[in-house]
């Protein structure tokens, strides 16, 4: 995903400190089964860019946290 607008705050293990602000024109690649949280705490709406690869028939994200793997 790329940030067309906005700032997003990404809360990942994978990052230092736990999360990460992503700006205009900031990329994010996401592995399969990556379990995490994105916010907007700004006050414009936030626009991205994404490309999301998944199998026929599967939900594209998953907000049910009780069926996430940790």
């Amino acid at each position: 995903a790329a940030v067309k607008q906005g700032e997003l705050t990404h809360y990942s293990d994978r990052h230092p400190g736990g999360s990460r602000i992503y700006r205009v024109g900031d990329s994010n690649i996401e592995e399969a089964g990556s379990i995490y949280e994105s916010r907007n705490h700004g006050t414009e709406d936030v626009v991205l860019m994404a490309t999301y690869v998944t199998p026929v028939g599967q939900e594209l994200l998953e907000t049910d946290l009780t069926k996430c793997e940790a």
